[in-house]
């Protein structure tokens, strides 16, 4: 770094108040001490404790359900069923409810989830829940409740999912292909008279395992009604606003009379949360108390989503010299039970797929599938792990094919000028500069040779360096741009 630099930095320091410094994490002394409150800590006066019950099948009709004897049970105040719960269809993600055009929306979303369901899509799926002076009496209470079910067929598998008489995951739908996606802005070109010229062409699938947040706090919710009607709610969550109108529809109140208070979050993912609510809230409605209900670890990672489950078949063509012709991007989406947020990963997706090194061709085609398996969403990265994954896959195998080096080959077709963000107007160019700014900063905070800056393509060569650094611009539902790991030996190397 330059000595000018060096007296920047300097300057910076005895003329800002944090800009330069370091300084302490925020809230790092209550969560130090212990006196940073969750919302697992949070206990209202009188409140009641509530419990779920799990339907024990894949996939079951419920023909009858019996709460007679559990309501019967001393220190029980509620049990909701399907049958005395709100007859409606809603999807938690409430995309209408934040999209520039709310009715677009509305045709990338599938209503299909109930505030308790009168059928069971997945095994441990909560079918009814209970209200009692405390968790051993909900317990005994659940035990009371008779279910006679009808146990049907079910499909875990998408490619048996979309076979013609498949068992149906929802009943009012005529198959288990809830939707189509194939006109992502970014296709161009004709893809398969590309492959059909193109001198080397690699292919693959990918399958992922199921990822799953599981954050350190149990996933609470507490629902209190007030002396005039009005809905207070605790829950970690992102988005109030949203899970506000949703409660609110739910609980049949007008939005002015439910109010949201997120404490510190141990850690959720957009609605990912929002699970808990209806059973909390609706039992706190028919008891009149307040109730709190927490989740044991495996009721966390049953019913609040994990990462969307991809199941992918990507495709390059090259020229014998290396220059890539074409990109084929096929996604399956196994949104398991319910369709959520299906539709709206699919354009970071395609995105972050077809937009890494420059390509005058691409296709990219969904579908997105039910299954008689727990649910999916977009967690963080949000749509893109799984796509970049299989594409630094291939780009591997092409660079085997080719008899390349890989870095040789990903340079050759890095994207160096890319467009501005059709969103925001961030050029590539302007993202470079932030870059190299931010590097500025903190060169003498890590001190020399330890952090690399340079443009992008340089960060491969930088002699001498034994750690490289990392960016990724992401912008949602539009393009992502490049993401780049750079490590020296003897550290591996990932694209």
């Amino acid at each position: 770094m330059s000595s000018t630099s060096n007296y920047k930095t300097e300057k910076a320091k005895e003329e800002f108040a944090y800009v330069g410094k370091r300084l302490p994490y925020r809230n790092s002394r209550e969560k130090a001490t212990g006196a940073a409150r969750y919302t697992c800590d949070i206990q209202r006066p009188g409140a009641l404790a509530g419990k779920a019950l799990a339907c024990p099948h894949t996939h079951a009709r419920i023909r009858g359900i019996d709460i007679s004897e559990a309501e019967k049970l001393p220190g029980v105040y509620a049990v909701i069923t399907a049958g005395n719960s709100p007859d409606m269809k809603y999807n938690p993600a409430g995309l209408q409810y934040c999209a520039r055009d709310p009715e677009a929306a509305r045709h990338d979303n599938v209503n299909d989830m109930m505030p308790v369901p009168d059928k069971c899509h997945y095994k441990g799926e909560i079918i009814a829940a209970v209200a009692a002076k405390d968790e051993e009496t909900c317990l005994k209470a659940l035990d009371l409740i008779n279910v006679d079910y009808e146990i049907l067929p079910f499909v875990i598998d998408v490619e048996d999912a979309m076979k013609e008489g498949a068992p149906l995951v929802h009943d009012w739908m005529d198959s288990n292909l809830s939707m189509e996606y194939d006109a992502f802005p970014g296709n161009r070109g004709d893809a398969d008279a590309a492959l059909a010229g193109s001198d080397v062409v690699v292919e693959c699938d990918f399958l992922p395992s199921r990822q799953h947040g599981m954050p350190l706090e149990p996933l609470t919710c507490v629902a209190e009604f007030g002396a005039d009607g009005g809905l207070t709610v605790w829950l970690a969550h992102q988005r109030p606003f949203i899970l506000r109108r949703q409660i609110a529809n739910i609980a049949g109140l007008p939005e002015s009379k439910v109010n949201i208070i997120s404490e510190y979050a141990g850690g959720f993912f957009g609605e990912a949360n929002f699970v808990i609510v209806p059973f909390a809230v609706l039992l706190a409605q028919k008891a009149g108390k307040p109730v709190r209900m927490e989740f044991t670890r495996e009721e966390v990672a049953l019913h609040v989503p994990c990462r969307e489950m991809f199941h992918l078949h990507g495709k390059l063509g090259f020229t014998k010299e290396g220059r890539l012709l074409v990109s084929t991007e096929d996604i399956i989406a196994d949104s398991g039970s319910y369709f959520n947020r299906s539709a709206n990963l699919m354009p970071p997706a395609m995105g972050a797929y077809s937009s890494q090194f420059a390509l005058p061709v691409f296709r990219g085609l969904a579908k997105m599938v039910y299954t008689n398996t727990p649910g999916t969403s977009g967690i963080r990265g949000y749509g893109s792990p799984t796509v970049i994954t299989i594409l630094s896959h291939l780009m591997d195998l092409a660079a085997e094919g080719l008899g390349m080096d890989r870095v040789e080959l990903r340079l050759k077709n890095y994207k160096a000028n890319l467009p501005p963000l059709p969103a925001a107007g961030i050029s590539m160019a302007a993202t470079l500069l932030c870059l190299n700014s931010a590097c500025e900063w903190m060169l003498p905070f890590f001190g020399d040779g330890r952090f690399v800056y340079a443009t992008a393509p340089k960060l491969f060569f930088a002699a001498k360096r034994q750690l490289g650094g990392s960016f990724y611009d992401f912008e949602r539902a539009t393009f992502n741009f490049p993401i780049f790991l750079f490590f020296r030996p003897p550290f591996p190397l990932l694209i």
